[in-house]
């Protein structure tokens, strides 16, 4: 019976530990990932306020145009929200 019991508590222990192992890894991974995400969507709705900028002060803007850059603003700032709202 004591075989058993060590048999069981090395394999068992070992398991566990590879198991916590990937999990750790496999956590890091997805917040980095999530943090790439977030640090592009910044980037994003910075481009887009920039070019909304621009093209507020450019002589014969397009209401057109501003309105598309607007609209992409909107979906990157919610989707940026999103993100925000987890942390």
């Amino acid at each position: 019976m004591d075989k058993i019991r060590d048999w069981l508590s090395r394999h068992s222990s070992g398991s566990t530990s590879a198991n916590t192992a990937k999990t750790q890894v496999s956590d890091q991974a997805a917040r980095t990932s999530r943090a790439d995400h977030v640090a592009e969507l910044h980037a994003r709705v910075s481009r887009l306020q920039q070019e909304i900028l621009a093209l507020s002060n450019a002589p014969g803007s397009s209401n057109a145009q501003m309105a598309a850059l607007e609209r992409e603003l909107d979906d990157a700032q919610r989707e940026l929200a999103k993100y925000q709202g987890r942390i």
